[in-house]
């Protein structure tokens, strides 16, 4: 009780002024610096403290909503690792501010309507949504994180989705603690940076930042924010002196020596019976593979990631459940017992941020995964991720770099395939009738990474995959799909085959109707029309899109205008377009082929200006229809 006390009377010291907007508050009604924000942060902060090793971080937000879209940033949720109890968050205020002077009315968030919510077995949100916001509302919030160790240092985005006012981040350092900090920003943007030796703290100030979007095929947004990294280099904790890595080496053989790592996979037994059985297949790959997927289907994930276990192994495996890091670390240790060259591999996940290799820092990584070398190819394997197919990599490590765990040679490995693609082919029959009754069927094989995504989700949700695929798009023209069919669903070795039956009808124009060859192809949208690219672009793979379409026309229609046969071919020749069109059968046969191929999986921002005038021209003409006319 009182800590807590403490803590909501530093909330009111810290923030005199909260609930309180300036007059520059109440009057602004676009961003200056972000012409079409939807809502502007006026101030975005925190200060972090310790209280004996604890670490107290007191956050304030103050958000101005400038269009009715922005309402919805009212709904605020504010994530924390429930774990053991090692952090809890407290003190939530929070209130909603319409008018200014007289007309001024404040409404105060009431402790009934903030709610906690259990994600996984270690973190959870408190959830709340501010009442009666609407375009002109400034909504301010605040709250205190407690946590049981200084050592889980947040980095401070100053940054974020939207543009910035003010973002102030005061850090007081942990007596008899040492620590590391730099700041990461572009040029154009000055960071203040005030040392208070004294106080043993240190303060960064930045002032109007552009909010950084969702940009399609992008990775960690966290990768483009101005942002402040810290990290502890040393903590005394009651007469221990708690050193960390400075160097990547080091960190290879501190981990190597982990009872929670290194000393886990060494030390792990009990799966006998999968190595004695292993022990009879010859062939590396076959071998390799049957591991993998014998301790996939015996191991159930709890949905933690992480680097380290987090018990004993041996625990993990007769309980049949585990973490991340337990079930590859059990990977690892059997592949090895098996005499299949496995090494514990350190990586970042795309949605997690980029690995900077010029900082030795751990927790760039969000999770260990298996490092198979064969010689004639590398291995990625996570036990945990829904691909099933060992000569993959999972989709959220392409085109990233790991961090091999090896004592002896430690190193970075670049992840990324370029032997398998994201390859989709589409076949389509259909009928039109003088109604403009478009009826037909459509095969769809899917194959490699095309097909590994697929699955998942047909799998997850067959129903909500139909809709978000071949209905949804298509919703103006009233389709119906019927007797959809999923073939090799469990064979990867084929591809995955969709069967359906269609229907759908064309919206005349008079005596025209335009019919399209552009049908479930999942190409319905130009993904590139922003003005601007702060992020790189990363589409995972090479992809390779293809349509067969075959459509017969009644008797009571004619072939008004064919769109032209072309090819189209990016200045680097990295992106290819083609199509080939044809009619046949006395005018009531159209054949055409549509093709995309994608060569190459990333771009950064600085090509987007070409890739965007690429799309546009690309996107004109697969949309281009077929003119079709009524006979009188």
């Amino acid at each position: 009780m009182l800590l807590l006390f403490f803590c909501v009377q530093a909330q009111e010291h810290i923030y005199p002024d909260f609930g309180i907007p300036s007059s520059d508050d109440f009057s602004m009604t676009s961003c200056s610096f972000d012409k079409n924000a939807e809502a502007v942060y006026l101030k975005k902060e925190a200060k972090v403290f310790p209280d004996d090793y604890k670490m107290v971080s007191i956050h304030r937000v103050r958000i101005k909503i400038l269009k009715e879209s922005g309402v919805e940033h009212a709904n605020i949720r504010i994530p924390y690792y429930h774990a053991n109890q090692f952090e809890f968050i407290t003190d939530i205020k929070a209130v909603v501010i319409n008018g200014s002077g007289i007309t001024q009315k404040k409404s105060e968030l009431s402790q009934k309507d903030i709610y906690r919510k259990k994600q996984t077995e270690y973190h959870s949100y408190v959830i709340f949504t501010l009442p009666e916001v609407h375009a002109g509302s400034i909504i301010e919030y605040s709250y205190t994180s407690i946590r049981q160790s200084y050592k889980s240092i947040d980095y401070w985005y100053f940054q974020d989705e939207l543009p910035v006012v003010q973002s102030n981040f005061h850090f007081v350092v942990l007596p008899s603690a040492e620590f590391n900090y730099r700041v990461l920003k572009t040029s154009n943007y000055n960071c203040d940076v005030k040392n208070d030796n004294h106080e043993g703290s240190v303060s960064f100030t930045m002032k109007n930042l552009p909010g950084v979007p969702d940009e399609q095929y992008m990775d960690s947004r966290n990768d483009y924010l101005q942002r402040v990294e810290l990290q502890l280099a040393m903590i005394q904790s009651r007469g221990f002196n708690d050193k960390f890595v400075s160097s990547w080496m080091e960190a290879a053989k501190e981990l190597s020596d982990n009872e929670d790592f290194g000393r886990a996979i060494k030390g792990f037994s009990g799966a006998g019976d999968i190595v004695k059985t292993a022990s009879l297949i010859t062939d590396p790959l076959k071998k390799m593979s049957y591991i993998y997927y014998a301790v996939k289907e015996r191991m159930d994930w709890n949905g933690y990631v992480g680097i380290s276990a987090s018990d004993r192994l041996k625990k993990a495996w007769e309980n049949r459940k585990g973490t991340c890091p337990d079930i590859n670390l059990i990977l690892i240790s059997i592949l090895k017992d098996a005499s299949i060259p496995a090494m514990p591999l350190l990586v970042s996940e795309r949605g997690h941020g980029r690995v900077d290799k010029t900082q030795p820092y751990l927790n760039q990584f969000n999770k260990v995964i298996a490092y198979v070398d064969l010689g004639d190819r590398d291995f990625f394997l996570d036990a945990t991720d829904d691909l099933d197919n060992v000569k993959l990599i999972p989709a959220g490590l392409l085109n990233t770099t790991g961090f091999l765990v090896d004592r002896k040679e430690p190193g970075f490995v670049q992840i990324g395939d370029d032997q398998y693609t994201e390859r989709k082919i589409v076949s389509i029959n259909g009928k039109l009738d003088t109604q403009g009754l478009l009826t037909g069927a459509t095969n769809v094989l899917e194959y490699d990474y095309s097909r590994a995504m697929a699955k998942s989700m047909i799998k997850r949700d067959q129903d909500g995959y139909l809709n978000k695929y071949f209905i949804k798009p298509y919703k103006d023209n009233n389709i119906a799909i019927d007797s959809f069919k999923v073939d090799n669903l469990e064979n990867d070795s084929l591809a995955l085959a969709q069967k359906f039956q269609y229907k759908l009808l064309l919206k005349p124009n008079g005596d025209y109707m335009m019919l399209s060859l552009n049908l479930f192809s999942g190409n319905e949208k130009n993904p590139f029309v922003a003005d601007e690219r702060y992020t790189d672009i990363n589409f995972g793979s090479k992809q390779s899109f293809t349509s067969y379409i075959n459509y017969e026309i009644s008797d009571g229609l004619t072939v008004e205008s064919l769109p032209k046969n072309i090819t189209l071919l990016m200045a680097d020749k990295s992106i290819r377009f083609q199509r080939t069109i044809e009619v046949s059968n006395g005018g009531t046969r159209i054949s055409a082929l549509v093709k995309i191929d994608i060569l190459k999986p990333t771009y950064n921002p600085g090509e987007y200006p070409t890739l965007k005038e690429f799309y546009k021209k690309m996107f004109a003409m697969i949309d281009e229809p077929v003119l079709i006319k009524v006979k009188k």
